[in-house]
């Protein structure tokens, strides 16, 4: 397994590279097709994507050529108080308009952390 980091400000990437198939017997069907040297698959993380702040850090992203791109939460920063969360919903569109406008060349799936659901750190108490 090939490991590779990439820091920048507050979002980061590991890349890895692994043969796919060895241990498991999960099928391999993804939105992309998988490397064909050596049946490897490039997958890439990140987080922490303020939606009002430049991403050049996706520049570097598009040159590995990833087959899947997964990010691990804080995908906006729209933290509301008020009921109808305008500021959570503003969020999540300009994200949109952000990543179509940077005309991604990989597949990326997303998890939600607390920013993506309204409040750093919010918990029970928070409606």
């Amino acid at each position: 397994m090939d490991i590779v980091y990439v820091c920048k400000k507050s979002l980061f990437i590991i890349l890895i590279t692994n043969y796919l198939g060895s241990c498991s017997t999960r099928p391999k069907t993804f939105a992309t097709p998988i490397n064909k040297k050596n049946d490897q698959m490039k997958i890439g993380f990140g987080s922490c994507l303020n939606q009002d702040k430049a991403m050049p850090i996706f520049d570097a992203i598009k040159n590995e050529e990833l087959d899947l791109f997964l990010m691990l939460g804080d995908n906006v920063y729209g933290d509301s108080e008020e009921k109808y969360l305008k500021d959570l919903r503003l969020a999540y569109k300009t994200q949109r308009k952000n990543f179509e406008k940077m005309n991604l060349n990989f597949p990326f799936e997303a998890i939600w952390d607390d920013h993506d659901y309204g409040m750093n750190d919010a918990g029970v108490e928070y409606p």
